[in-house]
């Protein structure tokens, strides 16, 4: 019985893994070539993320980040990152080397996070744009966004 658990544990945390850094591809196109296109919410929007700061240095191990809910309804937020980085072809999204439960958390009036960086090491000088998902009712209602700019 205690076997059959760890195997359960083991297999469950494997598939959220695989799933929270999965990328998929498109036909035709090589995966480091893909782009992920810009969503971003207007500034009246009423679900925003916002980064505590505009410039981080290579030797920032973690950004902090705000995700502000004025809609007056009960959302959720996976924690799920997804870094991405701009490019001459567009935004490329960057190798996740961390994994993720992918269990939805409550999203009251605001909801506070850190972003470790070196999930997703190493990482180059440039503009990078963090991503996470805002749910309501359980499905996924909305992308939100904001940028920042990594010096060496």
């Amino acid at each position: 019985m205690k076997q059959k658990a760890k195997e359960i544990v083991f297999c469950t945390l494997l598939c959220v893994t695989l799933a929270a850094c999965s990328q998929q591809e498109s036909p035709g196109q090589p995966e480091e070539q893909q782009k992920t296109p810009a969503v971003q919410p207007a500034e009246e929007e009423p679900v925003r993320l916002s980064l505590a700061r505009e410039r981080c240095s290579a030797a920032d191990k973690q950004v902090e980040y705000t995700i502000a809910n004025t809609t007056g309804q009960r959302l959720g937020v996976h924690p799920v990152p997804r870094l991405e980085r701009n490019t001459d072809t567009g935004w490329q999204t960057v190798p996740c080397h961390g994994g993720f439960c992918g269990v939805e958390d409550p999203l009251g009036e605001q909801w506070e996070g850190v972003l470790d960086l070196e999930w997703f090491a190493p990482l180059e000088p440039g503009e990078y744009r963090l991503t996470m998902t805002v749910t309501r009712q359980g499905e996924e209602w909305m992308q939100v966004q904001d940028t920042f700019r990594l010096e060496a």
